[in-house]
């Protein structure tokens, strides 16, 4: 961060407030919205962490030259990290966490507003109205701060966070549009120092395609690296450091030979290749989206959080071919909201205050290791013989990738994407652009990609 290298930013919605049942949804469009909750899903997750290891992946054929895979580039990504993200000698390791009182976390920091937000409103994610009080407490946050700073310790610049949310805070389609191109998407190639001092947003179509066309020869050889990022989030990589892989960072960010070594076992999890794998990812959808909406007659329905953990649900079954109880995926929603929370605005806090997000950090551990006893099981031979130095293992490797999926990739956008597609079909909130919405069974799938264009989850 803060290099000269151009960065891509797209943007993240808020949901449509005051959004109904999902029941008369479902079964109005038919089987064939139940299928694309749970195929998009797959395809995201499959597509969303570009590859660097297979001939025939698009960004690789058209990449202009041939990748070399220097020792010395890895070498200088690990130093890059070691310098960087080193946070077991940055993290306190005897600070109290028996009772962290609010008093507390807003005395040990210059940013009391920022503390007390992170620590109390923004947790709750599974409130609209907190939600709402969460971007507004942010905001309110950074007034009167000298945005050029930089601050946390990795040393990220205010005015990066500035500028995001004040982009969230608009929770309008066309905020990314006002706040990069000034509403005229013609003229609109590129953007210096926003967000924040010392980024530079690349918007053109042509300019950022040039760009992918360098991208696998650039990370091979250890000059680009993408890093830590999740949209337009610079994620905190203290939630990695128990990981035991490195550098700490969702998949998007990992060294290309690294994504290389586990690149199979993504696709055997999560691609749909051939009829049989279609067929079976049918019948999965079909057999969980049933039991859902039994249960949801029932006992009623939140959105969006039940169709995350119904999502939770269906991805466990296609990864690991388990079937997880309603209670579990609610769990793990609970621990993705928390992260979701705090996985990027916590670059600004200082060390002594990282012990304070380390029960956020000890549930994701566990769920990687959960995941890590799993692939042990059925690919740990496979993977033994693979490279994903300097990780401890492949395994290791995997396991993360396999919790960034679920918390992010598939676990996080396309519960979105289902989300405002009710939000569209049922609100009657001033902001819908589609009210009293209703298609036919023939018209689900336009009905679907049009929501996801209008209200892109990422």
């Amino acid at each position: 961060f803060g290099s000269s290298l151009p960065v891509q930013v797209r943007f993240q919605h808020r949901f449509l407030s005051a959004l109904p049942t999902i029941l008369f949804a479902l079964e109005l469009s038919g089987m064939q919205w139940r299928h694309l909750a749970a195929t998009g899903a797959l395809l995201c997750l499959a597509t969303s962490i570009p590859s660097a290891a297979t001939s025939d992946d698009e960004c690789s054929a058209v990449s202009e030259v041939e990748a070399p895979r220097p020792q010395s580039g890895r070498a200088l990504l690990q130093a890059r990290v070691e310098r960087k993200q080193d946070y077991r000698a940055a993290t306190p390791s005897n600070f109290d966490l028996s009772t962290p009182s609010l008093e507390q976390l807003t005395q040990s920091t210059s940013y009391p507003r920022l503390t007390r937000c992170l620590f109390t409103t923004c947790l709750d994610s599974a409130n609209e109205k907190h939600r709402r009080e969460c971007d507004a407490c942010l905001a309110q946050s950074f007034k009167g701060l000298k945005t050029s700073k930089m601050r946390g310790v990795n040393g990220v610049p205010i005015g990066y966070f500035a500028d995001v949310l004040h982009i969230i805070a608009e929770g309008t389609h066309d905020a990314h549009t006002k706040d990069f191109c000034g509403g005229k998407l013609s003229a609109c190639t590129t953007k210096e120092d926003f967000p924040g001092v010392g980024t530079t947003s690349v918007m053109s179509w042509d300019l950022v395609a040039k760009m992918m066309r360098q991208n696998p020869a650039k990370e091979w050889s250890g000059e680009w690296w993408r890093g830590n990022e999740l949209a337009q989030f610079i994620e905190n990589p203290f939630f990695w450091s128990q990981a035991g892989i490195d550098p700490m960072s969702i998949a998007l960010g990992i060294l290309p030979s690294q994504h290389a070594a586990i690149r199979p076992l993504m696709e055997v999890m999560f691609a749909l290749h051939g009829p049989k794998r279609k067929k079976e990812a049918r019948a999965i959808v079909a057999h969980e989206v049933g039991e859902f909406l039994a249960a949801r007659k029932k006992g009623g329905l939140k959105v969006p959080n039940d169709p995350k953990v119904l999502v939770h649900q269906i991805l466990n079954r296609m990864a690991f071919n388990r079937s997880v109880s309603w209670e579990y995926a609610q769990d793990f929603v609970t621990v993705q909201g928390e992260m979701a929370a705090l996985g990027t605005f916590t670059q600004l806090l200082p060390s002594s205050l990282y012990s304070y997000m380390r029960p956020v950090r000890d549930k994701v551990t566990d769920y990687r290791r959960e995941y890590a006893a799993l692939i042990q099981e059925r690919w740990g031979e496979r993977l033994g013989k693979e490279d994903c130095s300097p990780s401890v293992s492949c395994v290791e490797q995997a396991a993360s990738m396999v919790f960034d999926a679920f918390y992010s990739a598939g676990g996080l956008s396309v519960p979105q994407t289902v989300s405002t597609g009710i939000g569209l079909l049922f609100s009657d909130h001033g902001s819908n652009p589609f009210p009293k919405a209703s298609f036919s069974q023939d018209e689900a799938l336009s009905f679907y990609w049009e929501s996801i264009r209008f209200f892109p989850p990422v």
